[in-house]
């Protein structure tokens, strides 16, 4: 989570208020899409040379990582405290890779993944970090998807889709997972919400956020 948040207030990364397309690498293709792997589902978002991600499944984490010579080298954080380095290469069918442990880009072994979509649109408006009653949530907002890790007294993913101005989502954390909203304010940088748990999305309470960063 420390990585995602610190990336996500990198004025270089996202340098501009309005959403911008997509980057592309020299070869005019993109590491930014949904791919679905062994170790779960993965957002990448690519802005230049730099690429952030989420990935969730039986482990949850941050990617960040700059491409050279065709292959994304990363950082990954997990929210149990572990991290390392892996690589990614685009293949016909998704991406080719990687990952190690602390320093090794390699000593994990494979982590390869199929391309799931690669929404039109570019980086939406839910993107950035917000600060909750919960603590810190980063997000990840590439067309009607998003991904997004929360920090705080507790630690979880999120994962959900747009309609209008409102993310409906799926929290995951140890042991517990839940439902929920988040509803943009009219300048895009607070959002009301609920969350709830087990197939409720409202029960537990507000869950309400102020945009602090891009």
């Amino acid at each position: 989570m420390n990585i995602l948040y610190r990336i996500l207030c990198t004025a270089c990364i996202i340098a501009a208020i309005a959403t911008p397309a997509l980057a592309e690498t020299d070869g005019g293709a993109t590491f930014s899409g949904i791919y679905t792997s062994d170790w779960g589902r993965i957002m990448l978002v690519q802005d230049g040379d730099k690429v952030l991600g989420v990935y969730a499944g039986q482990y949850q984490g941050s990617i960040e990582g700059k491409i050279q010579d065709g292959k994304l080298h990363y950082r990954w954080q997990q929210l149990n405290g572990e991290r390392g380095r892996g690589w990614f290469a685009l293949s016909d069918g998704g991406l080719t890779g990687k990952w190690g442990s602390r320093n090794s880009e390699d000593d994990g072994g494979d982590w390869n993944a199929t391309l799931e979509s690669r929404p039109d649109g570019g980086k939406g408006p839910f993107f950035g970090r917000w600060q909750t009653a919960w603590g810190r949530v980063a997000l990840l907002h590439l067309g009607s998807h998003v991904m997004g890790l929360y920090n705080g007294q507790f630690k979880g993913v999120i994962i959900g889709s747009v309609e209008g101005k409102t993310l409906k989502f799926e929290w995951i954390q140890t042991g517990e997972k839940g439902r929920g909203y988040f509803t943009l304010n009219e300048g895009d940088n607070a959002f009301s919400g609920k969350w709830g748990s087990g197939d409720s999305d409202s029960d537990g309470g507000d869950w309400n956020g102020t945009k602090s960063g891009d």
